[in-house]
């Protein structure tokens, strides 16, 4: 009957919505767990309590995705650890298959770092089906002077959610394509000017099936320590101007 199928369609749609949000949390706890590892295998346990749920029972999904909650809640972290906030943008597979881009978010995490995907399966929908002359409209005001014209794939969105991380106080940006993307080839070049105007560091990784992991890993602590020296830069010169305006002349 055309009702079940409606109700496969959103019990669906939850699964995926819940997923994301235990995603969200297991990375948020890995950045900032005590005891190395415990935070990955909640996350584990976690996703197999939701995906375990029976698919054509909406109260059951809802049901799994609490325990899977509460899985992650009993791992011991640091709420007030310090760490930095890296947006990740680029092409919409790479971005949001995790196999693909070798587990990027899983690896940060593992660094101590808050990440943010620019794209999601539920946002994907919200802003480029249900909302997508508004989104468009944004996007091209956003890019205005950069890239306010299409040229296929994600290309524009990349440039518009670089200048949106670093308005939201984002330390950082890394760039997800493919090899021989165009789109994102483009973007490349574009985001080494938005990178310069906005102030922001921008570092680019290109998958294929060639990429090693080994690589990939090196160039990320790179980047981070970057980022950390950045920002210790700043609470340093942050201070010793803060003293010279509490200095009173003799």
């Amino acid at each position: 009957p055309p009702w079940k199928l409606m109700q496969g369609f959103v019990n669906a749609g939850y699964k995926i919505y819940f997923t994301e949000l235990i995603e969200k949390k297991a990375y948020y706890i890995m950045a900032r767990e005590l005891t190395e590892g415990e935070g990955e295998k909640a996350f584990e346990k976690a996703l197999k309590i939701l995906y375990n749920a029976p698919s054509n029972s909406l109260k059951a999904i809802k049901s799994a995705y609490k325990k899977a909650m509460d899985t992650l809640n009993n791992v011991e972290y640091d709420e007030n650890k310090e760490t930095l906030k890296i947006g990740l943008i680029g092409e919409a597979y790479i971005i949001m298959d995790h196999d693909n881009n070798l587990n990027v978010e899983k690896k940060l995490a593992n660094l101590g770092v808050d990440t943010d995907r620019s794209l999601r399966v539920t946002n994907w929908a919200y802003d480029r089906v249900m909302h997508r002359n508004e989104h468009k409209k944004k996007m091209l005001k956003i890019n205005e002077g950069y890239l306010d014209y299409f040229i296929g794939g994600d290309g524009q969105e990349s440039i518009m959610n670089t200048i949106l991380y670093k308005e939201n106080g984002f330390d950082g940006v890394i760039h997800l394509l493919p090899f021989g993307c165009l789109p994102e080839t483009v973007a490349k070049q574009v985001l080494a000017t938005v990178s310069h105007d906005y102030d922001i560091p921008v570092l680019s990784l290109t998958f294929d099936e060639q990429t090693g992991e080994a690589g990939i890993v090196t160039r990320l602590e790179a980047f981070v320590d970057l980022l950390w020296q950045r920002k210790k830069g700043r609470k340093v010169q942050a201070s010793v101007l803060s003293n010279k305006k509490e200095e009173v002349p003799v």
